[in-house]
């Protein structure tokens, strides 16, 4: 049975997951992102000096070439090839290492991370900042928030057990 506290979290935090969900984050469509980003590629152009003869057509093609028309040794026009701009396929390994990170961090397969917070020697950190030091309209607020929050939490929770 969770505690108050994981309770109180999860109420807070379903009102966004089910604006995901109606915005169309599903987990369906997470899945069917990460199976895209898993199998990756892009097309990088390269420019090369002359003409291109030796390609392989399953991951490269010509996409532009630039010519220069001079006058042949017989007085006629000839064409010679200045410089090839070709498209090269490449897998996107960047793009896939991410998404299997994402897939193993979704999957729990990670540990959880630990953020700790502390001062000097692992003691607590030091502040100058207290309730005291506060203007009283300031303190008369954050006590309105808290029990506003208080309620509402509260209220999430017996609506919820009452279903």
């Amino acid at each position: 049975m969770p505690n108050d506290e994981s309770q109180a979290i999860t109420d807070l935090l379903t009102p966004y997951r089910k604006l995901l969900e109606a915005g169309g984050v599903t987990g369906e469509f997470l899945v069917q992102q990460i199976w895209a980003e898993l199998h990756a590629d892009k097309t990088s152009l390269q420019k090369v000096k002359g003409e291109v003869e030796d390609l392989d057509a399953q991951t490269s093609k010509v996409v532009a070439q630039s010519k220069k028309r001079r006058k042949g040794e017989d007085g006629k026009p000839v064409s010679e090839v200045v410089e090839t701009i070709v498209a090269v396929n490449e897998i996107a390994w960047d793009v896939r290492q991410k998404a299997r990170m994402d897939a193993h961090r979704i999957r729990g397969d990670y540990p959880a991370e630990k953020y700790q917070h502390s001062g000097p020697n692992g003691g607590p950190i030091e502040h100058a900042h207290t309730i005291e030091s506060l203007p009283d309209e300031m303190k008369v607020e954050l006590h309105n928030m808290a029990l506003k929050i208080g309620e509402a939490v509260r209220g999430r929770s017996n609506n919820s057990s009452g279903a």
